[in-house]
């Protein structure tokens, strides 16, 4: 699971709305989610509490470096 701040998450929304190559990127739903990341946060810890086993458990990767998150995926797949 890649995680972002919800900082870095509005900073990338705002460079995507001022970039017109990449407004496609958002939708309604994006912008509204924005509004629940508290509950939506609540849930995700929830979801990962409850369902990650000792056999497969729940990988939290920082998702405000892609250069770093990138390494981190690739060498979580292939130990």
């Amino acid at each position: 699971m890649v995680f972002n701040y919800q900082k870095e998450q509005l900073r990338r929304f705002e460079s995507r709305q001022k970039d017109k190559l990449k407004q496609w990127k958002i939708s309604l739903v994006d912008l509204q989610a924005q509004e629940k990341w508290d509950e939506y946060t609540k849930y995700k810890r929830e979801m990962f509490k409850t369902t990650s086993q000792s056999f497969s458990p729940w990988v939290i990767v920082n998702g405000n470096n892609k250069k770093r998150q990138g390494w981190k995926v690739f060498d979580m797949c292939y130990r």
